[in-house]
This record gives structure tokens, C-alpha cells and sequence, in this order.
């Protein structure tokens, strides 16, 4: 081994004295890259065989072991069970272990047997694997007995597994081809399937028109799985799926009726919650006009807020997740003033000022009516009770002189309402006092 190695090694040496010694051209570059390549393939070959040499061992290592195939079998027969075999193999060491019974096929040929007295026959055992050589077979033959097959015509079913969604049916019942399979087996086997069976999930599903493809399984009436042949492996199923509840999210109308009290508007409405999320029959969902109305909801003569909850209306047989709304009714009194075209407009008063500051030796000169005119605005509920001594004018008179001048006047109203309009001023005629 030793020598191999050694004279593996030598190889790319002497190709580069080849190339030395006829020049280096082009040509003799490739003569050298081509000994290179095998030099460099033999001493991999070489390592392989030290580190991973090739050993004989038994596979399967353990479990279960290579399932015979029967080959040449005559048409309505069957073979009784057969025993699995093991194979002694050459491989490299390293894949030994992981030798499974899928890396090999077994055959017996049961070419001119009848289902008369068992017969040995060998059993050849080919290795799927590059790599790894069978030896030998263990055993070697086995007892071959051939069974007349029963037979037996059974429709094909669906198995559904999962269920469709919430709302949805099946339109019609399911579409199957094949709709019936032959089987063909062992006669206690035949006669123990209940059913052969296409295994059908249906979660998620909402399509109309829903295809679905797959192995076909025979099954006795406890539902396991009974080991049989089929005139067909795969079946396909058509299935129609109607939508028959439906869900929509719609917004919430409140109803309100009646009038505030005189004086008294509505400012704003506020409902919760403002949508709702209606469930039922797809036709009645759909007939549904785009939102839904509560219970009427009053504030007849209502001079404060309202608030109540009120019940929604709905059809028969159609479920809500909430039943009802909170509404809030705010109510405010009407607010006279302002701009042209408002609800009333200020009121106006005629007020007598009273005199402040009145410098010495003068008095306001007889026969002279103090008087001003204030426009008070604010809400109607206050204006209809306002009265003119509610209200509060003064005038200053502080430095003035005899004789005739404006001046302004202060006026104050109640809380809550206010005074339109700019300055307010007056004259006032001031005489010497008369000793």
C-alpha cells in the first residue's frame, strides 16, 4: 500500500519532467495537465482506500428487513406471506451502517407456479446503491405458495378529514372517478374491507368548484387499513360548495325623534359603537340595505343631554356580536346674536347708566335723561328672562368740564351672555352748581 502511495505521489513529478523536457509549449501545458488529473485522481483513490477501506458486513444492520417482490406471478394468483431477507454486501466501511432495506430490491420469479404445493425458489437481491456489491442472500431461497385471489367490486367514498368553513355546505353531493375499484387480495383480506376510501380535507376550503386528487385506501369497518390490490390506486373528486352564511360589517344609524323644548337645538349626535358585524343566511345578509337602525331613541321637551342605549333592529334569524348602541344627544339652548340668519337675533335694552366720578362743583344739568342702548346676546333660555335692571351701565365723569360732552359707558351682563356691538358712549350736558 505503501508502494501505491509512494508512486502515486511520484506522478506529477515526473509529468513536469516531461514538460521540461520537451519545451513547455501549449500542447505539452495539456499532455501536463491531463497527467496532473489522473495523478491527482489515483492518489484520492489511494487516501479513499486507507481512510474508508471497503468491508463486508450484513444489511440491513438491524429492523426490518428487504420485502420480497414477486415477479412473473400468473394473472389471479397470489403469494402467500413471504419471509423478508438480509444480504451480506461489500461496501465502504463508512456505509455500512446506514444501509436501509430501500437500497435494495428483492425478487422471487414465480414464472409456472399454480396455487398446488409451495415450491423453493431463490431469491436474487439487486443493490440500488453505487458502491455496494451483495455477496449473498440470506436466505438464500424461500418457500413459495400461491393462493387463488378473490376479487371484489367496491365503491369508491370520500373520507372527509377536516370541515369546511363556518357558513359553507356542500352544494350537491361529491363527484368520484373512478366511482367503483376492483380488489384483489387475500380472500379473508377481500372479504374484511368495508370500503375503499378517498381522504379528503376540506379545511379552508370556499371555492365553488373544489378538485381534489389522491391515493385510494381499503379500509375495513374499524377503518384500518387492510392490505389488498386495486384495480385503480388514485381516484379524483369534484366537489360543489355553496356559501350559505355570510358575515358583513355594516355601520350603525341612531334614530332620533322628537323636539328639544323651546329655545333648545340639537348640537351633535354621537353613537357606540358606530358599526356592527352581522352574521346569517348570504340571501338575507345581502338584502340588508347598508347599515342598521336602532330602536328610536326620544328627546321630546329635552333641555340637557341625552343619553341611552337602544337595541338595534334586525331581521329574523340574523345574529349580531353587539345588540346595542349608547347614543348621546347633546342639547344646547339656541344662541340669539351673531351672525345674520342665526336661530333669533340679540335682544335690545335701554339702560340708565349710573353717574361715577362727577367732579366738584358740577352737576348733570337739568332736565338731561341718561340713557344707552345695549344689544345683549347669548342663549334664548337667558334672553326670555333678562330684565333691563339685570343689567349694569355706568358712565365716568372723571375730569370732565361744564358744558356738553361724550363719554363711554361700561355695561355688564349676567354670566353666560355678552354684549354686541362696539363702543357705547353718551353725551352728558354738565352745568356749575347754583349756589
Amino acid at each position: 500500500m505503501r508502494r501505491m502511495v509512494r508512486s502515486a505521489l511520484a506522478l506529477p513529478g515526473l509529468a513536469w519532467q516531461v514538460l521540461r523536457a520537451t519545451g513547455g509549449t501549449f500542447a505539452r501545458n495539456r499532455i501536463l495537465a491531463g497527467v496532473s488529473l489522473l495523478a491527482a485522481f489515483a492518489i484520492w483513490f489511494v487516501v479513499e482506500d486507507i481512510e474508508n477501506p471497503r468491508k463486508e458486513g450484513t444489511a440491513p444492520v438491524s429492523g426490518a428487513g428487504i420485502v420480497i417482490e414477486v415477479v412473473n406471478r400468473a394473472e389471479g394468483l397470489i403469494v402467500d406471506d413471504l419471509p423478508e431477507v438480509r444480504v451480506r454486501v461489500e461496501a465502504r466501511e463508512a456505509d455500512l451502517p446506514n444501509l436501509r432495506p430501500g437500497d435494495f430490491r428483492a425478487t422471487v420469479d414465480a414464472k409456472g407456479l399454480t396455487s398446488a404445493q409451495p415450491e423453493s425458489r431463490a431469491v436474487r437481491v439487486e443493490s440500488r446503491r453505487e458502491g455496494v456489491k451483495v455477496l449473498w442472500v440470506e436466505p438464500a431461497t424461500v418457500e413459495v405458495r400461491m393462493i387463488t385471489a378473490a376479487t371484489k367490486e367496491v365503491p369508491v367514498e370520500i373520507h372527509q378529514t377536516g370541515e369546511l368553513p363556518a357558513g359553507y355546505r356542500l352544494a350537491e353531493a361529491p363527484v368520484v372517478e373512478p366511482a367503483f375499484v376492483t380488489i384483489s387480495g387475500r380472500p379473508e383480506l377481500v372479504d374484511s374491507v368495508q370500503s375503499v376510501q378517498l381522504d379528503v380535507n376540506l379545511s379552508g376550503v370556499r371555492s365553488e368548484t373544489f378538485e381534489h386528487e389522491g391515493g385510494l385506501v381499503a379500509r375495513a369497518a374499524t377503518g384500518n387499513e387492510q392490505t389488498v390490490e386495486l384495480s385503480a390506486t388514485r381516484a379524483k373528486a369534484t366537489f360543489k360548495i355553496a356559501q350559505v352564511f355570510t358575515q358583513r360589517t355594516l355601520p350603525v344609524l341612531p334614530v332620533v325623534t322628537g323636539a328639544p323644548a323651546t329655545g333648545f337645538r340639537v348640537s351633535a349626535v354621537t353613537w357606540d359603537p358606530q358599526t356592527v358585524t352581522v352574521t346569517g343566511l348570504k340571501a338575507v345578509i345581502d338584502s340588508l340595505p347598508g347599515y342598521m337602525t336602532t330602536e328610536a331613541l326620544t328627546i321630546a321637551g329635552a333641555r340637557t343631554e341625552v343619553t341611552a342605549a337602544r337595541n338595534l333592529e334586525h331581521p329574523p334569524n340574523v345574529s349580531l356580536d353587539r345588540q346595542s348602541v349608547t347614543i348621546k344627544v347633546k342639547v344646547e339652548a339656541f344662541e340669539c346674536g351673531g351672525q345674520a340668519g342665526g336661530p333669533c337675533p340679540a335682544m335690545l335694552f335701554v339702560v340708565a347708566p349710573t353717574v361715577e366720578g362727577l367732579p366738584a362743583g358740577l352737576t348733570v344739568a337739568p332736565g338731561s335723561t341718561l340713557s344707552v342702548q345695549v344689544r345683549v346676546a347669548g342663549p334664548f333660555t337667558q334672553l326670555a328672562t333678562l330684565k333691563a335692571n339685570d343689567i349694569r351701565a355706568s358712565v365716568s365723569l372723571a375730569g370732565a368740564v361744564a358744558g356738553t360732552g361724550t363719554f363711554p359707558v361700561t355695561v355688564t351682563v349676567p354670566q353666560g351672555l355678552r354684549v354686541e356691538g362696539g363702543d357705547t358712549t353718551i353725551p352728558v350736558t354738565l352745568a356749575p352748581v347754583t349756589p
